[in-house]
């Protein structure tokens, strides 16, 4: 028998790399189950961490964080944090406006920062010291 339309079952679908559970113009979020989609996270965390002259987007915030970012240490640090589940996870690097979104950090800052919801992107200009009520 043949059908108009293959069954569910037959048919044979591509994982997403990136879903747009907001809408195309909505937040990002990279499939970090597929390489595809660790590559693409990783290129993002690159991306960043040029963007941020190879320094910590933590600097200034977390005391112990040394300011100067090796590429072997560099991880992606979400400004929205993921918090369990991640409902209100954003990958986007850059808003439709071009403000910057997220950061790359050292491992061991983004473990120190925890779940702490912190704005180091729309605070100060990149590079520059945090001022005194920031923190």
């Amino acid at each position: 028998m043949t059908y108009s339309f293959p069954k569910p079952k037959d048919v044979t679908k591509e994982p997403e790399i990136i879903r747009y559970p907001d809408g195309p113009r909505g937040r990002q979020v990279i499939n970090m189950a597929t390489e595809a989609g660790r590559k693409e996270y990783r290129y993002r965390t690159w991306l960043m961490w040029q963007r941020q002259a190879g320094r910590c987007c933590l600097e200034g915030f977390i005391p112990q964080c040394p300011g100067k970012l090796p590429w072997e240490e560099a991880s992606f640090e979400h400004e929205a944090i993921r918090g369990m589940g991640g409902a209100f996870r954003d990958d986007r690097i850059e808003l439709p406006n071009g403000q910057w979104i997220n950061g790359a950090s050292h491992i061991v800052c983004n473990a120190l920062r925890g779940s702490r919801r912190m704005t180091f992107n729309g605070v100060r200009t990149p590079y520059s010291a945090p001022e005194e009520g920031d923190l």
